[in-house]
């Protein structure tokens, strides 16, 4: 009997529990739905379209300027080693590996040999301006020295790739999924992005989920895991994950993301295109800045011609990468579908597109084929600048500079680049032999 009565107050009280948790989820389903629909409402004023930059000339500017502080700092106090290896991290992280090796080699003057820190700094510079075949040697020496850091497995990796030498590249990061620490989270996060560089699904998605399984459960990871499951076609065992993670982690705009990704994966033949709007939604809404949650709405919306929402959708994406040209033509498109003028949207045509990225193909196809060809060098940077893209013609200088230094038109291109940034123009790194052997103690001679 007192059983019985224990369970009519139990049933007392979990049917209006449960008409609440309904009455919640509705209104929240209901919110939902509300703002969808406001995004497809023609009389909500799309936001303002930021003017096209056409030119990322400030972006560079703006980096080299911030070098040209850290080189000063370094200038000033000569023989202090702590400021030389700030100045050569400044230089690194803006992409001036020029000024990095400038630095580097201010530090060999100032200490007996370079630090394993240091040795990464020259090896990455060396590889990023397309002198894999000297970076290899360091990047080994720093390997040796750091036999449990993911980072240096990575980073050896990367340059076998440069090599084309895909297969050791692989072998490598399957050391380094053998040697690190097995409660190092972040290396295997790392080795797992790595693997997905040389599509190795399965092997980054079991980094992933090690990693997830020593982070006490951080969502972040929980991102990563998802993604590399929807990578391996594990769209039902993604889904389940996050949707277990969303209820834990609700404010999370990652895993919404992620999550919405997964509903409407083309894997799938029960696409749920209406959840992943969904949850793009909540994404957006927690994180205003995520560029990617703003291009997946975009898309779902350009995708079932629904214009007015994609227009909105892609123009907050500019408000927070106004350099992206997928979403500034995305804008123009949308605009164009509904009718609305669309010249001060973009300042190149999809047609200019077009030729403007053919062309470069065609150039970097030329200059792979012939690296030492004098009619192909400069053509390349020059077609980039020709197109406002500063930040790609510096790149393509620097590994002009280190491998043809010794042609005049290289450091003189140099100059009129610096020049027209309105920039001094520093003193890069100097006595460069193509045939010498490259060593750690020593930085003159690095093989092309």
């Amino acid at each position: 009997m007192p059983k019985s009565k224990t369970l009519q107050k139990t049933s007392q009280w979990i049917l209006p529990l449960l008409l609440l948790v309904y009455g919640g989820y509705r209104f929240w389903y209901y919110q939902q739905e509300k703002s969808l629909m406001k995004l497809d409402d023609r009389r909500v004023v799309l936001p303002e379209c930021p003017p096209d930059p056409k030119s990322d000339r400030e972006v560079l500017a703006s980096a080299l300027k911030k070098v040209e502080e850290a080189r000063h700092r370094a200038s000033v106090q000569k023989t202090n080693p702590q400021v030389w290896q700030k100045f050569a991290e400044v230089a690194f992280e803006n992409q001036d590996y020029l000024s990095t090796l400038s630095a580097l080699q201010a530090l060999q003057k100032l200490q007996p040999q370079l630090t394993s820190r240091q040795k990464r700094l020259l090896g990455y510079s060396l590889k990023e301006c397309g002198l894999a075949q000297s970076a290899l040697p360091i990047l080994r020496e720093v390997l040796l020295a750091e036999p449990r850091s993911a980072t240096a497995y990575v980073a050896l990796s990367q340059c076998l790739s440069r090599l084309v030498k895909n297969e050791e590249a692989v072998e490598v990061l399957n050391q380094g999924a053998r040697n690190i620490d097995i409660t190092d989270v972040k290396g295997h996060d790392e080795l797992a992005h790595e693997y997905e560089m040389h599509a190795e699904w399965e092997k980054a998605l079991d980094m992933q989920k090690e990693a997830f399984a020593h982070s006490n459960s951080d969502p972040n990871i929980g991102t990563a895991v998802g993604l590399a499951m929807q990578n391996n076609q594990k769209v039902v065992e993604a889904q389940r994950l996050l949707e277990e993670l969303v209820r834990r982690f609700p404010k999370h705009a990652g895993l919404h993301r992620q999550l919405g990704w997964v509903l409407n994966s083309y894997q799938r033949s029960d696409k749920s295109p209406k959840q992943a709007e969904h949850h793009y939604l909540m994404a957006v809404t927690l994180n205003p800045k995520d560029v990617m949650a703003w291009s997946l709405l975009g898309d779902i919306c350009m995708r079932s011609s629904r214009f007015h929402a994609s227009a909105y959708a892609y123009t907050h994406l500019l408000q927070v990468d106004p350099y992206n040209d997928m979403a500034r033509m995305a804008v123009a498109r949308s605009y164009m579908n509904l009718g609305l003028d669309a010249s001060n949207i973009t300042s190149i045509s999809p047609g200019q597109r077009g030729i403007r990225d053919q062309a470069e193909y065609f150039m970097r196809t030329l200059r792979y084929q012939n690296p030492n060809s004098g009619n192909s060098m400069l053509q390349l940077p020059r077609h980039y600048f020709k197109f406002g893209q500063y930040v790609k013609g510096f790149h393509s200088l620097q590994s002009l500079y280190l491998i043809h230094k010794d042609k005049p038109e290289i450091p003189a291109e140099v100059s009129k680049l610096y020049k027209i940034l309105e920039l001094p123009m520093p003193l890069l790194p100097t006595s460069f032999t193509k045939k010498s052997v490259p060593t750690v103690r020593t930085l003159s001679g690095f093989q092309g």
